[in-house]
């Protein structure tokens, strides 16, 4: 970076963040006061993030329908929908947005210079100049309408976000969280929905939405994150000269105020399901704890380990005592941060009327026992050695590491904190081994779930009224409303659906099109990215080894031919990867095993991949993989352990028959739960399963079929 071409930024801090081998750099734009953080590395994968403040004062979702409408066409790039164009000529790695309970994200990610120009470019046209201030029918199509056929034709409400969060207000998950941030929050915007709540948006007017945009979508409230190998200096000018020198200062948004301790007591809330679905056995119980601030680390990582030592499988003591008689299907204890105040949920599914209180006293029984009794210090040592690998390891799949570093800037800097605090790990697992040993997990039992005086407890009822309930009430508020328009009401708002269905319908013109940025073939190497591989033989078995600089970090996968398996088969062999690492082997109970795992690797997962024949949909190859990463030093020791749980696990002992019982209801319980919030994925894999055949493979080791197939098994 060179200084001399900060004049239009101020440098705040400088430091050199080793536990992520990059130079930060905090930038404040002198005219606007906008923030900058620069990440320099050499990671290619660049990452721009630019995020707004944008706290709720009620539940109409104004911010998620800004994240919507913003992204319709701006001054430069006057599209109607120019990211659907944008796409066809990109090469990113990652390209959305993302409203959050206080805050508005919009990221890009690509590998190529251009490109990311490209991304950033109309990404900050959008939220700086969208077309929103034009076109009212952006709003009235991303947010909410009145969508009527004819003048005398029945009347709905329509629009993408109002639908989007009928869905949500639908799903039990979605209730819950809603209901618990309700109750521990009645001081501060954490309890609206920013998402919008569907009996709320309508209250939204378009008015409200234009004035929410100009206080939200200040460059004074905008916080930019950049991290990678990019032309720093190209980068700050674009953002300076073309859009943050055309702007005053004005006042930044807050962040949102801490919550004060409350005791919220019971709320009771009915979810839906349906009509042909048994009630018995349906309730939910969740009990919500607040545990500090955004900037205690060490407790939320504390917190993140007890979690997996309470609740991460079937034989941690927490869930083991509330399924053994049981009492419930699932049991879990998750932690909420990314907000100013961080909660956790104790969570029981799937529990009987009858035995409500029996499975709260169970559970609080079992935190008693284990503050005072002590926790077993070898599971602790097995999480916390696991967690750590994580977080040092930084592999985030297929999501840029840059991507997920700016959220974890952005988890800090957007309250107040130091954009640079979660970045280094330093000595926070020494700290923490340290403190284990001096009870401090078994405090934090006492302190943060038994005797945290800012709680709630929170009941989700089954219902096969509630949504038809909900309907009508959403029914009888349309038919009240529309009883009062006149007849030349009536017609304005055919009108204005006349229009927006017109801009619906509208094609771009060329002129429009041809505004848009794209990549030339002169923006792309010729020369393609080489992979090393070597081939090797090892006991008469091929492995191909590809040598690349990933810190010390074996990543391995076996891969297992299963093309014997016949379609009505398939079903059972998805299921058997979701059991390997769940049941004991010959030589280990499962507590064992699940603290080798934690031990020794990253991760170790279980499952089906198929690869096509090329030019053959009727053809694939299937493969049961077994995948691990583990420090270099461990491979053998980690290979040794997949072996074992490969060929070692025991289907026939005297608790496996319950033990696979309840681990099949709580992956069928996933899989209806991931069908029910995405429908359109589960839709897709069915009609992709009458195409080939590697998505019937697909369709019965982890769609529909499949849990119809566990379903089956369950009764």
């Amino acid at each position: 970076m060179n200084p001399n071409h900060l004049n239009a930024y101020e440098v705040l801090k400088e430091e050199e963040l080793q536990d992520i081998h990059s130079k930060g750099c905090l930038l404040r734009h002198k005219k606007t006061g906008a923030r900058v953080m620069l990440i320099e590395n050499s990671d290619e994968n660049k990452v721009f993030n630019i995020a707004f403040r944008t706290p709720p004062k009620n539940s109409t979702g104004v911010a998620h329908i800004l994240e919507h409408s913003v992204l319709c066409g701006s001054r430069e790039f006057p599209l109607k929908d120019p990211f659907v164009e944008l796409v066809k000529g990109s090469l990113n790695t990652f390209l959305n947005a993302m409203t959050y309970p206080d805050k508005t994200c919009y990221p890009v990610a690509s590998c190529n210079d251009q490109d990311f120009q490209n991304l950033m470019h109309v990404y900050l046209d959008a939220v700086f100049y969208p077309n929103i201030y034009k076109k009212e029918e952006i709003f009235r199509q991303e947010g909410w309408s009145y969508h009527l056929e004819n003048k005398e034709g029945p009347l709905t409400y329509n629009g993408v976000v109002y639908n989007e969060m009928k869905g949500a207000f639908a799903d039990a998950d979605e209730l819950m969280d809603m209901t618990i941030n309700r109750a521990l929050f009645p001081d501060t915007p954490y309890r609206y929905v920013s998402g919008g709540d569907p009996t709320k948006i309508p209250d939204l007017t378009y008015e409200e939405f234009i004035e929410s945009h100009k206080r939200f979508y200040s460059p004074s409230n905008a916080y930019v994150y950049l991290d990678g190998a990019m032309d720093i200096d190209a980068i700050l000018g674009i953002i300076n000269d073309e859009y943050l020198s055309s702007f005053e200062q004005t006042k930044r948004m807050d962040p949102p105020t801490l919550q004060s301790a409350v005791d919220a007591g019971e709320q009771q809330i009915e979810y839906e399901i349906g009509a042909d679905e048994n009630e018995d056995g349906k309730i939910r119980l969740s009990w919500g704890r607040v545990i500090g601030t955004y900037a205690e680390r060490e407790k939320l990582t504390a917190m993140q380990i007890l979690s997996d030592v309470l609740t991460g499988n079937n034989q941690a003591p927490l869930t083991k005592a509330v399924l053994e008689d049981g009492l419930a299907e699932t049991m879990r204890l998750y932690t909420i941060d990314g907000v100013a105040n961080p909660w956790v949920k104790i969570e029981a599914r799937n529990v009987k009327k009858e035995n409500c209180k029996q499975v709260e006293k169970r559970i609080f029984g079992t935190l008693n026992a284990l503050a005072n009794g002590g926790l077993d210090h070898e599971k602790l040592e097995a999480s916390m050695a696991n967690l750590e690998f994580q977080m040092r390891e930084r592999d985030y799949g297929s999501y840029p590491q840059g991507l997920i570093l700016g959220m974890q800037v952005f988890d800090s800097w957007l309250y107040g904190g130091a954009p640079e605090a979660n970045l280094q790990i330093g000595d926070l697992f020494v700290h923490l081994r340290e403190k284990m040993k001096q009870g401090y997990f078994e405090h934090l039992i006492r302190e943060e779930l038994l005797e945290n005086p800012h709680r709630c407890k929170v009941a989700l009822i089954p219902s096969k009224t509630a949504g038809e309930a909900r309907r009508a009430k959403e029914a009888k508020r349309i038919e009240d409303e529309s009883a009062m328009w006149s007849d030349k009401v009536r017609e304005e708002i055919i009108a204005k659906q006349e229009r927006l269905e017109t801009w619906q319908n509208s094609e771009d013109t060329p002129e429009q099109l041809a505004a848009l940025p794209h990549l030339e073939l002169s923006d792309l190497s010729r020369t393609p990215q080489e992979q090393p591989i070597e081939e090797l033989v090892i006991d008469g078995q091929k492995v191909l080894v590809h040598r690349v600089n990933s810190s010390g970090i074996a990543y391995i996968t076996l891969y297992f031919d299963e093309n014997h398996y016949t379609e009505a088969e398939l079903p059972a062999l998805g299921l058997l990867c979701r059991l390997f690492g769940n049941l004991e082997t010959t030589q280990s109970s499962v507590e064992e095993l699940n603290n080798r795992v934690r031990l020794l690797c990253g991760s170790m997962t279980f499952f089906i991949s198929t690869f096509n024949i090329k030019d053959d949909s009727s053809c694939c190859t299937v493969k049961l993989c077994a995948s691990f990463s583990t420090l270099e030093s461990n491979v053998d020791q980690a290979v040794s352990l997949a072996a074992e749980i490969l060929t070692q696990t025991r289907f026939d002992t005297a608790n496996s028959e319950k033990a696979v019982l309840d681990l099949l209801r709580q992956i069928k319980m996933g899989c209806f739960e991931q069908t029910v919030m995405g429908g359109h994925a589960a839709a897709l894999g069915r009609v992709s399963a009458q195409m080939s055949v590697s998505s019937v493979v697909s369709e019965c080791t982890g769609g529909v079929t499949f849990y119809q197939w566990l379903k089956a098994q369950e009764e």
